[in-house]
């Protein structure tokens, strides 16, 4: 049970910092596009300052995407024939993918601004499935000498 707890925590800590890291690039992506510099020191100071800034708003709605994301992930692991590192990593992608289609739902607008383009919101969906393999690798049954424990 604690493996499992501290492997939710390490899956939402994996997947805010990707979803945030990946947004702020993908966002000064968009501005060097419009013929503005976006330095290599400009993309770290605006990273960190997102992963600072973002932290008592977005990291809220992570977890609880995750607290939804994982408990479907592993129930409908029991009905479909998937390997386990499947099931969580679509679950992630999907989990974190429904997030920012509800918060437009619900707000008319994209609370990332990156997610109103396609590579935006890919970056998200990558976000999610990388924090569903955290989540697969670190909550998986541990073997010993041929038997899972």
């Amino acid at each position: 049970m604690i493996r499992r707890i501290l492997a939710f925590i390490a899956a939402v800590a994996a997947a805010y910092t990707a979803s945030v890291l990946l947004s702020a690039q993908v966002a000064l992506q968009e501005v060097a596009s419009y013929g503005m510099s976006a330095s290599p020191a400009m993309r770290i100071e605006t990273s960190l300052r997102d992963l600072a800034g973002m932290l008592g708003m977005y990291l809220p709605l992570v977890t609880v995407s995750f607290a939804i994301a994982v408990p479907v992930s592993a129930s409908v692991l029991k009905f479909v024939p998937l390997p386990r590192w499947v099931g969580y990593v679509i679950g992630g992608a999907v989990g974190l993918w429904a997030l920012h289609m509800i918060m437009f739902a619900v707000f008319g607008m994209h609370a990332l601004p990156s997610t109103r383009f396609p590579l935006g919101m890919a970056s998200q969906v990558i976000a999610g499935a990388l924090a569903g393999y955290v989540f697969h690798r670190l909550s998986a049954p541990r073997t010993v000498q041929g038997r899972v424990d």
